[in-house]
């Protein structure tokens, strides 16, 4: 199936799509995100990964850990960079937590 929903935080726009099929999800939306695509069980939890340009820098890991209900409701905490070098952005790994906007 495929779920069209719209998050935003104060900093960037979160997720825009979330598709589906099989056990492979795929989350995409306008810049600045960058697209991720990974594994969803049963449960509805996922490890989803991909790379990209974050505030100008290009190839920068990301990686979401998360959570989508049968409703579309879409939780986790997204990592932009990495901790360990190569970082991908300067000082390191930005995380973000996920959720629908209230």
């Amino acid at each position: 199936y495929s779920l069209i929903r719209r998050w935003k935080s104060s900093h960037i726009i979160l997720a825009e799509g979330v598709a589906t099929s099989g056990t492979t999800i795929t989350i995409t939306g306008d810049a600045p995100w960058v697209t991720v695509t990974g594994t969803l069980n049963a449960n509805g939890n996922f490890a989803a990964t991909g790379a990209g340009t974050v505030a100008g820098y290009p190839n920068v890991p990301v990686t979401f850990i998360g959570n989508v209900t049968a409703n579309g409701v879409l939780t986790g905490t997204l990592q932009l960079g990495q901790n360990a070098a190569p970082t991908g952005l300067p000082g390191g790994a930005v995380t973000y937590t996920v959720g629908p906007r209230n």
